[in-house]
Formats: C-alpha cells, structure tokens, sequence
C-alpha cells in the first residue's frame, strides 16, 4: 500500500509538465525596427506575448497532484524510500556537464527516511523545462529539444511563472553563432542550452527537468489513450518527417498517434498551430483523466514518466515543491509565451524577437502578479489538501462523511483497493478495510446489507454511477471491484 501511494508523487512532473506546456498567445502589431541586425528576406510582424488567463482546468491539474502527493506524505517507511529510489534515477541521468552549467541553489535532504513531516517552503528557484525527442536518433545523437520553457518559482511572494520559448527562436549560442535555440540541444545537450537560455534572458537557472517524448506516449497509452475531436484532416507520407494519417472526426488516439497529432509540424500557423492543438489536447487529458480511477493507473502512469526523466531535483525539494503549490491561489500563477515575427535569413525560417520585448517579459516572469493578484494564504497542509480534493471532484460528488466502507479486490490488479480506499476517503468514507475478494468480477459492483441502500448509493455514486445489489452476509457497505 506504501509503494502505491508513492506512486503518486511521480505524477506531480508530468501534471505539472502538462500545465507548464499551456501557452497564451498575443495579438497586437508593433513596429519592427528594433530588429538585431538582422536582414530578413520578409519584413516581419510583431505579436506581443501576453500574459495567459489561467483556465480552471490547469490549475486542477496542479491542485490534484498537489493534495495527491499531500495525502502521500502521510505514510511511513516503504513510501518514502521507494519515491526517493524513483527520483534518485531520475537524478542519475544528470550528466557532470549538466550540474556544472546550473546556478547552484541549496538542496535540502530529509533527515528522517521512514517518516515524513510537512516540509517547509521551498527557495527561491529557476527551472529550465525541457521536451525531447530520442525515438530516431542516431547513435551519439543527443537527440532534439520541441519543448523549452523557463519556469520561476518564488514561496516568499507565492507566485509561479512559466515563459515558453519558440523552438525556431533565433538566438546567439555560446561558441557556435546564431542559430535555432533547438541547435543548443543538438549539439550540446542540456547544458548548453542552458547556458544559452541564461545569455538570452539574464536569468540564472537553478534547475533542470527533462522529459522525452517516450514519455508522453507511454502516459497516453496507460490511460488507454485518448478521445480528441480531430479538427481535419492530418496526413504526411514523407519519410523525412513524422508520418501520420488522422482523418477528421471524434476518435480514440493512441499515445504514437497523440504524439504526431500535437507535433505535426505541416501548419499554416507553423509553431503556434502546434500550441493551439497542445492545449486542445491538453483539455482532453484533462476531462478524461481526472476521475475516480486515476488511482488505479498511476504505478503505470509513473514508471512511464520516471523511465524518462532527468532532473536535478532531489526527493526534497519535489515534496517541498507540491505542498507548496497545493496552497497557491488561482491568481498565483502566470503563463507567458515569447512571440515574434517568422521570418527566413538565408532559406531558414526562424522566429524573430527584439530585445526590447524579450526584456519586458522576462521582468513579468520574475516579478508577482499585480493588485489583481491574489494575497497568499496560510492554511495548513490538512487544509490546503481538502480544498485542492474538493476542486477536482465533480459538483456532485458526494459527502461520505461517517459512511462505513470495505473495499475488496475482485479484478485481480495489484493496488486497485488501496486506491479506491484513498479516493473514498477523501469524500469523508470510513474504510473498514481494504483486501482481495477471493474472485472475480467483469464489473465493479457495490454491497450492502439491509438499512444501508442509501449510503450504498452515495458510494456508487462516487464511483461513477456503479451497481448496486443487498447482500445481508455484509456487515457494511462493500466496494467489489471488478475488470471494468
């Protein structure tokens, strides 16, 4: 049971990957004669990047994880040796180069290893967040970087904030010219695109996440994909690129088939296309996700997200992170994206910033959020745990308070019980015991014996509207689930 709910803290990353990877996009034209001294085969426009109006569904996606790994920490031994092996892997794929190029920060450790307090705030950091693609490199080939965004976080003032950055943005790369900020990843791996996102924006990187591509896939594929109302028609034969073919329509995608529609590069829009169908899919992870068996995925969501990570982030400093951001407001939280003008210089097409811009949004990425903002709280771990499950329940989800409940394994899946006793409890339930049935059921059904038709009904419904049948041999409410 300690091993399951460890499992937990893994998802953090990819949530809060998903959420980082949310772009708003800009609209105004400005004058363009503040160019770097480039001569452009076109005369470009300007969109200012702009700050993003945070959607309810991110900032679920942050509170689930959040109070998730909140109700984790309440475990002993086992969980939280086996959460710091999973990111003690994670932490082995951090090259020596790598460690060198990040501005150190202090990283605490926690000084006990089988029991664990609420931590205190994390420091002051940023976090350089990357995606990329290994599936067809070539031996030595360190790869391609699609995904890059500079993440500031900062307990003191409670505000988060997120800059995205073109992958076509034409930069200066220390000790190779100017070329595609994805180059830095080509040729010198994660560090050297550190150093170059620190000479571009001023601002020391602390941190560093990497997740490949792979990841996604085999997220989508643990979900058992996922539905998307696929806009048009994507097709694209050319062995020189990703091959797909997604005729329109609602359909189940697959994690290969989710990946090369959110990347397909043959857009009009070029690379904002791209953001537009991230955030389209986004939303569909989103309503399809987060329900009531989210629990019985995660051992398969998490060995599919900590097989492909790499980060410097110790155990530590990820708990610090989560019960931190479990108490962060919705007005908290700032998503910014770095625009310009697409352009060719010498048949390559880039994305075209001034400096001048640049330096505006860097300043709204370190700096609060306005009057408008709103104030940090200082609620208690317990609390800010209720508060963030009560956000991502439905409407109707109901009050279990005082309900008794037994939950038995009857699908044969390693830790489902344990799981659906965590979700319960949280509505209020109080989870009798948790065990194997001794069979199996093609469907989750639920018990009762006589006088308890009501509270039978109130878990059913908390488990998405699931069977119900009196069986006076129960001593209380039971939950059977079964293979659906």
């Amino acid at each position: 049971m300690g091993e399951r709910r460890s499992t937990l803290l893994g998802l953090k990353h990819s949530f809060l990957l998903l959420e980082f990877s949310r772009a708003a996009q800009g609209g105004d034209v400005h004058d363009p004669d503040t160019w770097w001294g480039e001569s452009l085969s076109k005369k470009p426009y300007t969109l200012y990047a702009v700050e993003g109006k945070p959607r309810r569904w991110g900032r679920i996606a942050i509170w689930t994880v959040a109070c998730l790994v909140v109700l984790v920490l309440g475990v002993a031994g086992v969980g939280y040796v086996w959460f710091r092996s999973q990111v003690a892997g994670a932490n082995a794929r951090v090259t020596p180069e790598i460690r060198v190029a990040l501005t150190a920060k202090p990283s605490t450790t926690l000084v006990s290893t089988t029991t664990v307090a609420a931590p205190e705030s994390p420091a002051a950091m940023n976090v350089l967040v990357l995606g990329s693609d290994k599936r067809e490199q070539e031996q030595g080939d360190p790869g391609r970087s699609d995904t890059v965004m500079l993440v500031h976080v900062d307990p003191g003032q409670n505000y988060l904030s997120v800059l995205s950055l073109p992958r076509d943005l034409r930069v200066d790369i220390p000790g190779h010219g100017k070329n595609k900020l994805n180059y830095a990843y080509a040729v010198g791996g994660p560090a050297l695109t550190i150093q170059t996102v620190e000479q571009l924006t001023g601002v020391d990187v602390n941190h560093y996440v990497e997740v490949d591509f792979q990841a996604f896939r085999d997220i989508v594929d643990a979900l058992g994909g996922v539905y998307i109302d696929v806009d048009r028609r994507y097709y694209n034969d050319d062995p020189h690129y990703e091959l797909i073919r997604l005729a329109p329509g609602y359909q189940l995608l697959d994690g290969d088939q989710a990946l090369d529609f959110v990347r397909f590069r043959h857009d009009q829009n070029l690379d904002f296309g791209r953001m537009e169908r991230q955030q389209m899919f986004l939303r569909a992870v989103k309503e399809q996700a987060l329900t009531w068996d989210l629990p019985f995925k995660l051992p398969s969501l998490v060995s599919a997200l900590f097989d492909n990570l790499a980060t410097d982030l110790g155990a530590n400093d990820i708990l610090k992170l989560a019960y931190w951001a479990v108490r962060l407001e919705p007005g908290q939280s700032r998503m910014l994206t770095l625009t310009g003008a697409t352009g060719e210089l010498d048949g390559v097409s880039y994305v075209f910033v001034d400096k001048q811009s640049l330096s505006d949004l860097v300043e709204k990425l370190l700096t609060p959020p306005g009057k408008g903002a709103a104030t940090a709280t200082s609620s208690a771990v317990t609390g800010a745990a209720s508060t963030s499950t009560s956000a991502v329940r439905s409407t109707a989800a109901p009050d279990l308070k005082g309900v008794e409940v037994e939950v038995l394994n009857a699908n044969g899946r390693k830790g489902e019980a344990s799981a659906a006793g965590e979700w319960l409890k949280t509505l209020g339930a109080e989870v009798k015991a948790v065990a194997n049935a001794g069979t199996i059921l093609e469907k989750t059904l639920v018990e009762y014996p006589a006088g308890a038709l009501g509270e039978a009904k109130l878990v059913a419904k908390a488990l998405s509207g699931v069977g119900v049948k009196q069986n006076d041999a129960r001593k209380q409410v039971t939950v059977l689930l079964g293979m659906d």
